[in-house]
């Protein structure tokens, strides 16, 4: 839905921390995360608040959003492949 305001519960909450099952590599601070995550598409930071911040399954996440399971897996592979990128290039700046 283009233009659509993303729900409340897809806002991404900067004192929410990951959960024990989806626990981040520890040499990432979770500042520098929340702003790489930041960089990120809208949707890949919805789909990626969801299932790693709230540790929701990929369709519940689609429900929430109102988008195919399908959408919520393509979006969470490309949210966190960008990921990777952001960080490893900030790595090697550092």
């Amino acid at each position: 839905m283009p233009g659509a305001p993303a729900p409340p519960e897809a806002e991404l909450d900067e004192n929410l921390p990951f959960t024990d099952s989806h626990r981040a590599d520890a040499s990432v601070d979770e500042a520098g995360l929340h702003a790489a995550i930041a960089t990120l598409p809208g949707p890949q930071q919805q789909a990626l608040t969801e299932v790693y911040y709230r540790d929701r399954s990929a369709a519940e996440t689609a429900r929430i959003l109102q988008i195919p399971v399908g959408t919520v897996r393509s979006r969470v592979f490309y949210g966190l492949r960008a990921l990777r990128r952001t960080l490893a290039a900030h790595d090697a700046v550092a």
